[in-house]
């Protein structure tokens, strides 16, 4: 049997929204299936890292999920998040407080081995 494997991957942001509530998650990824993948894993384990977001979830909400930017790039290219970055962040800042989980983000772009790695402006890492 063949087995076939993902060339491509779509990266851009994405938007979770609460369908009860209306307040919305905005992140982005290099490979947004794999990332909305990751936080419903972890919204079923009770280990999502929005308190907020994981207590409507255990309340019985559910979360619509849209696609607001996307690049289709053949998966060993290389990219800049910065760009995409900077783009979710203005999604994010487009809604009021009151409507986000998110805290805002502000990205400094650190360098280690082969790796990108995004680091909050407090120091942590993403």
């Amino acid at each position: 049997m063949r087995r076939f494997t993902r060339k491509y991957c779509l990266r851009g942001i994405y938007s979770l929204t609460n369908t009860r509530t209306g307040r919305i998650y905005i992140g982005s990824s290099c490979d947004i299936n794999k990332r909305i993948s990751q936080h419903m894993n972890t919204l079923k384990n009770g280990t999502h890292d929005m308190v907020d977001m994981q207590a409507d979830y255990n309340a019985g909400h559910c979360f619509n999920i849209d696609i607001l930017y996307v690049e289709n790039a053949d998966r060993y290219s290389s990219y800049d998040m910065g760009a995409i970055r900077a783009m979710e962040n203005e999604h994010i800042r487009e809604l009021p407080k009151s409507r986000r989980y998110n805290r805002l983000n502000e990205y400094i772009l650190t360098s280690g081995n082969e790796r990108r790695a995004y680091k909050r402006m407090d120091g942590t890492t993403i």
